[in-house]
């Protein structure tokens, strides 16, 4: 049955339309047909069915590629400070290294035998009983000597060594160092002289008269006490004096 004003569907034993509130009439209800307030029926759910789990598929990894087995690296050479002992311990390998250092050999200082002249006692009795007489005939062979053209190279030797004549005086030597195996060597070297042809023309001009009057006024200073240094110092400038020779 319905409602005459809202055309509602009321239930069977309504007096008053829920919808609009109008009064139910008896004589609407008996001229109405009944209809029965039925729910619709739930609609059929099929019962979904999971979906089949496909079958697992058997994975079957691809065959790995062919390679080449690497050949192990080889050991680490031992460093070095490890010792063979330690290297046992540890399993590393044990390898001989031999190491080469080539040191600088210590200069060792040698001096070289020096010959020195006799004592001051020695050389003032050689003057007073040989020296003063013997350079004077010294010195006129040598003159006479330098003369000559053969005798010229031995009378000039025997004017260089007139200080050793006289009084038995050392040549002077220049100190020399030198490196021999790796050891310091200090001797003795002749004196470094002036070029030849400045002494050539120094004689030949200067030297074989000025010698000869320069050996006589040292001579005649012997003869006093007080002309002996005078005389001393002349005699070791003879060979200076003949042929600018350094000794």
């Amino acid at each position: 049955m319905r409602c005459t004003s809202c055309d509602h569907l009321l239930p069977e034993d309504a007096r008053v339309c829920p919808s609009c509130g109008a009064e139910v009439r008896a004589a609407d209800l008996d001229a109405a047909p009944t209809e029965r307030l039925t729910p619709p029926p739930a609609p059929a759910v099929a019962e979904a069915s999971a979906p089949a789990q496909p079958a697992a598929a058997q994975l079957t990894p691809p065959p790995a590629p062919s390679a080449s087995v690497a050949p192990a690296p080889a050991a680490a050479a031992m460093p070095i400070g490890l010792t063979p002992a330690v290297a046992s311990a540890v399993g590393a390998p044990v390898q001989q290294v031999n190491v080469t250092v080539q040191t600088t050999p210590t200069p060792v200082l040698v001096m070289g035998q020096t010959a020195s002249g006799p004592g001051c006692l020695v050389r003032g009795l050689y003057f007073l009983f040989v020296g003063w007489w013997l350079s004077q005939v010294w010195i006129w062979v040598a003159w006479v000597l330098n003369l000559t053209v053969l005798g010229l190279p031995l009378g000039l030797m025997m004017l260089n060594r007139l200080p050793q004549v006289v009084t038995l005086k050392p040549p002077r030597a220049q100190a020399q160092v030198t490196i021999q195996h790796g050891a310091v060597v200090i001797g003795q070297a002749q004196l470094a002289q002036r070029p030849f042809w400045l002494r050539a023309i120094y004689f030949a001009l200067l030297g074989w008269w000025l010698s000869l009057a320069w050996v006589q006024i040292a001579w005649l200073a012997t003869l006093s006490v007080v002309g002996l240094p005078l005389a001393f110092w002349m005699f070791d400038r003879v060979p200076a004096i003949t042929t600018l020779a350094r000794r």
